[in-house]
């Protein structure tokens, strides 16, 4: 982990084929300290995770934000709140937001 931030991972495609879920694991003691510096650095793993995938898939630069996902999961949560999708923080349609 750098910065307390995990290796992106792709987890999986909807069920309708139109979204692909991008999740990182992250420690949220190990993250940067300040708000600014955290989401700073959950923007840019955010962003390289979209260039990555959309390279991978070659889809198109006006339609990743839509189409990619980046779920932020802290490595403390539980199995159960893993499985039901409970994140920190997402990265969905061009903006992050703390959950």
């Amino acid at each position: 982990m750098r910065q307390g931030i995990g290796v992106p991972f792709i987890r999986e495609i909807t069920d309708d084929y139109q979204h692909i879920i991008v999740r990182v694991l992250v420690s949220e003691e190990d993250l940067p300290k300040t708000y600014d510096a955290r989401k700073k650095a959950l923007f840019e793993t955010a962003a390289l995770s979209l260039a990555m995938v959309a390279s991978e898939f070659d889809l198109e630069s006006r339609t990743v934000a839509n189409v990619i996902t980046v779920q932020f999961v802290s490595i403390g949560a539980t199995i159960r709140e893993l499985n039901a999708g409970k994140t920190y923080a997402e990265f969905r349609g061009g903006e992050l937001t703390f959950h």
